[in-house]
């Protein structure tokens, strides 16, 4: 089983995959090949603060990619923009009312980014 793992937003963010109880690090552009048997777990998580996904595989000798969330990130912008053009409608809003919003905001966000942030996509190459 190949795992490539290519984040381009942020250099510094290791992934870690785990099979058999054994860590392994991926860099950035980095590749990791497992010899993995039918039966076997492989999980995986990205940077320290997020949850542990397994690798669902029907063959050992398949490939995954582990990527940003993209509709994630898309959804977060959308509705970045749907509370600036609430705020612009209605003019006149207090700064505690802003706050709460914005945090709020941002603490969906990183929940969301908690559990789904990053997904393993089968790579089919020919």
């Amino acid at each position: 089983m190949k795992i490539y793992f290519n984040n381009n937003n942020q250099g510094k963010i290791k992934a870690f995959i785990t099979h058999n109880g054994e860590l392994h690090e991926l860099e950035p552009g980095q590749t990791l090949e497992l010899n993995v048997k039918r039966g076997e777990q492989v999980t995986y998580k990205v940077g320290r603060l997020s949850a542990e996904h397994t690798i669902d595989y029907q063959s050992t000798d398949a490939e995954f990619e582990i990527t940003q969330n993209r509709v994630l990130l898309y959804a977060y912008l959308a509705a970045l923009v749907v509370i600036l053009v609430g705020l612009w409608y209605l003019k006149n809003i207090s700064n505690t009312i802003l706050t709460i919003v914005v945090i709020v905001g941002l603490v969906i966000f990183e929940a969301f980014n908690y559990f789904n942030g990053y997904q393993a996509h089968p790579v089919h190459r020919s």
